[in-house]
């Protein structure tokens, strides 16, 4: 199991109310704004490396733009996602056996910001994160623990009992060049 890549400043978003809290805990601390979001780009790194250890692994094949309904289990695909306002993202689909129910396949998905750290209000919802971890491998980050009701929460399971499937899941067999990789939604 890979870590994914340490999130750098450039690509990390945050939002202008975001932005006005770390200049008031800088400021409190006698510290730069910059400062202030290394250090917690570094406990949210520690944060996915201790989910990473504490939740199970799963290796999805990778299959370019495929119709959902052509997955097979172990299975996955990135497709582009858009609401009535115009907002739009990245939807990562994949075909995995329950873990509540052994023997049934279910179709799942949660939004996902390739070469970005989870978010809790993407433009999808919460949006976890996907980075290159090495030739044709991208780590989802936290783990994904899909509760009975379909909604998707990350990190570890806080009810094992309500949970449908969790893992965190690595892509493996992706070719460079896809659209999701470099390109907006």
């Amino acid at each position: 199991m890979t870590a994914p890549k340490r999130p750098d400043l450039i690509n990390l978003r945050i939002s202008d109310e975001e932005r006005v809290r770390f200049e008031r805990v800088a400021a409190h601390h006698g510290l730069t704004v910059s400062s202030t979001i290394r250090m917690l780009v570094k406990w949210e790194e520690a944060r996915i490396a201790a989910d990473l250890l504490r939740s199970p692994a799963v290796e999805l094949s990778y299959r370019s733009f495929v119709p959902v309904e052509d997955l097979e289990s172990g299975q996955c695909t990135v497709h582009r996602a858009a609401d009535s306002h115009g907002a739009r993202w990245w939807l990562l689909w994949f075909r995995v056996p329950r873990e509540d129910r052994p023997g049934e396949l279910v179709d799942l998905a949660v939004p996902v910001a390739p070469n970005g750290s989870y978010a809790e209000k993407g433009a999808g919802g919460r949006t976890w994160g996907l980075a290159s971890v090495g030739a044709g491998r991208w780590q989802v980050a936290p783990s994904v623990d899909v509760k009975v009701d379909r909604k998707a929460v990350p990190g570890h399971a806080q009810d094992p009992a309500r949970t449908m499937w969790h893992q965190t899941p690595t892509l493996v067999g992706v070719p460079d060049g896809e659209a999701w990789q470099t390109a907006a939604p």
